[in-house]
């Protein structure tokens, strides 16, 4: 009797994701891989293929002033779906150097615009990565965070936080602005008057992620941070309320190559409910699928874990889709090796496993961490 309850829970049960940390100024989502053209935009699909598989948020990032703005832009027509940040990476600093005041006044100013507008819900991506001194180096990367978290403190916005192979110096750098756990002041003091800022794609140590946690951060997770066994038994440890998960797309996938990959199930499942399709379309499919095929014409493969096509990009121009298939091989497809929303309930799926906890569990922590963190509601725009 208990087992039949709880597969009942489990049919009844709809997942809620908030995906905080998507780059969809991208090239990818537009058509163009390493500087060449391969089909129209298809951001439009990657939305709907979000919606369709219950992604209720999506925190939109910047890496530059003018991909915060962009960014910002967009999620002006979709708002109570997309949120953005401003801010500027640390590979992204040098573009300070030829007019440092006022690339940081125009830096505040958009961020205060946004946040006014209830679209800027973060200020970041921000932050130090020494992995890659060789866009900037790590002087200049200290310098223009330190100068972004003077902007921050204006601000008051939740921090959106990068920190690669630098964790020392980032906690030097960026303790010295964190209110005090036991303040209530709404003034700022030179200190962020926030208390809860995330520090997003972590790859680090167990030894950093305690330290990290120690200070009040949020950690999120995506793909890069589930490559390699250390980086699993690491995952493993974040407790659960201070938990987030995304994507980074397009890029941080789960990869067949990746530790975390093993975790991963096929749909449907709790972390994507089997969706319905109409009885014409189910004909369609069926017919599609029993038609012979040349040497010229591949057949279509699903995903190994989503209801989609996958297919190259140089196929993309060329796919036939179905105007009313929502999944299937005549839906529209998804580009291999291309990250994307839709692609983060596999995130909280190994993330739940390594936490040894029911899907429905991990998925609604997640979800209520990152909609408390970043002030946005089911019911508020």
């Amino acid at each position: 009797m208990a087992s039949t309850l709880k597969a009942s829970a489990m049919k009844r049960f709809v997942p809620r994701y908030f995906d905080i940390g998507v780059n969809f100024t991208d090239p990818m989502f537009h058509g163009h891989y390493n500087g060449k053209p391969h089909h129209d935009s298809d951001l439009s699909l990657v939305l709907e293929r979000a919606r369709l598989f219950n992604v209720e948020k999506i925190l939109a990032t910047g890496s530059t002033l003018e991909e915060s703005r962009r960014t910002m832009e967009m999620c002006r027509n979709h708002q109570g779906f997309l949120y953005s940040t401003v801010g500027v990476h640390p590979c992204s600093v040098t573009e300070f150097i030829d007019n440092p005041e006022s690339h940081l006044q125009q830096l505040r100013e958009l961020a205060l615009e946004g946040k006014q507008l209830g679209i800027v819900k973060a200020f970041g991506e921000i932050g130090l990565d020494y992995d890659r001194l060789h866009y900037a180096s790590a002087d200049l990367q200290r310098e223009y965070f330190k100068k972004q978290l003077d902007i921050a403190v204006d601000c008051d916005l939740p921090l959106f936080l990068h920190m690669r192979a630098a964790c020392d110096d980032f906690i030097k750098i960026i303790e010295p602005y964190l209110a005090s756990s036991s303040s209530s002041s709404s003034t700022s003091n030179g200190k962020l008057t926030r208390k809860h800022h995330v520090v997003h794609s972590f790859t680090g140590t167990l030894p950093e992620l305690k330290r990290l946690v120690e200070l009040g951060f949020y950690i999120s997770v995506n793909g890069c941070s589930l490559k390699t066994e250390e980086n699993l038994q690491v995952a493993a440890e974040i407790p659960l309320e201070r938990l987030m998960i995304e994507t980074d797309a397009p890029w941080c996938e789960i990869r067949k190559s990746h530790a975390g990959y093993k975790y991963l199930t096929g749909y449907p499942n709790a972390y994507y409910p089997e969706i319905a399709i109409e009885e014409d379309q189910a004909s369609s499919e069926q017919t599609a699928q029993q038609k012979p095929t040349s040497k010229k014409k591949a057949v279509v493969q699903l995903h190994d874990h989503l209801p989609f096509p996958n297919i190259k990009k140089e196929k993309m121009a060329t796919f036939e889709i179905q105007p009313e298939a929502q999944i299937g091989i005549r839906a529209p497809p998804l580009i291999k090796s291309r990250n994307e929303p839709v692609f983060v309930g596999l995130v909280a799926e190994v993330m739940a496993k390594l936490k040894q906890v029911e899907p429905e569990v991990l998925i609604d922590i997640a979800y209520k961490n990152s909609v408390e963190v970043f002030d946005v509601y089911p019911d508020r725009k």
